[in-house]
């Protein structure tokens, strides 16, 4: 079993730096909670797998 420090490591690899989007349903829950950055403009919504990989693409552009 993996443990938190090597989920997000992993997480933070293969997601965000390498933009892998296809993988974004192994780290992240179906129901994803945006909170602590009152600029965000999804803020305090909870985002499907599938808006959360638009949300990654608009961090990227």
């Amino acid at each position: 079993m993996m443990n938190n420090d090597s989920f997000l490591r992993e997480f933070m690899t293969e997601v965000w730096n390498k933009q892998g989007f296809d993988k974004v349903e192994k780290y992240i829950h179906n129901e994803y909670n945006i909170y602590l950055d009152t600029a965000d403009p999804w803020e305090g919504k909870t985002l499907s797998h599938l808006e959360y990989k638009k949300r990654l693409k608009y961090s990227f552009n």
